[in-house]
């Protein structure tokens, strides 16, 4: 059985009236899927830099065939960010979602329907994390950057 339907059967099962995703995309992914057929509100405790929780976009995998869409039914309602939650991320794991997480500022710098406010905050958010990254490269690689 696939997973969201699954899911959708024990969020049935339980009566289930809200989601909460601890997790990076995957948990994420789940509870916007699962959003998109209950119209459940999402609260999301991410642990990667990933930024999908801040997104209306959804993405569910059937059959190896992604399918995406935008509602803004599968946007987290609240979001709690804590870095405790990403301290003990491995190194390796950091490094790729904070790329991520560039790529998501960028992305809102050339987006379609980007803003003058929208522009500015992803452009701090890369100023961000770069610096956090060199600090957590040289710490954690020993390397000179």
């Amino acid at each position: 059985m696939k997973v969201v339907e699954k899911s959708l059967q024990v969020v049935e099962t339980l009566e289930v009236d809200s989601l909460v995703a601890i997790g990076g995309g995957s948990a994420v992914g789940l509870a916007k899927a699962i959003a998109l057929h209950t119209d459940l509100p999402i609260l999301a405790l991410p642990t990667t830099y990933a930024g999908s929780e801040m997104t209306p976009i959804w993405g569910i995998t059937e059959d190896w065939v992604k399918k995406t869409g935008k509602s803004f039914t599968v946007k987290p309602k609240t979001v709690i960010y804590d870095s405790d939650f990403t301290i003990t991320l491995p190194a390796g794991l950091t490094v790729t979602s904070g790329m991520n997480a560039v790529a998501h500022c960028v992305e809102g710098i050339y987006a379609e329907n980007k803003n003058p406010i929208i522009s500015l905050l992803a452009e701090d958010g890369i100023r961000s994390i770069c610096g956090d990254w060199c600090f957590f490269l040289q710490s954690v690689f020993i390397i000179n950057i």
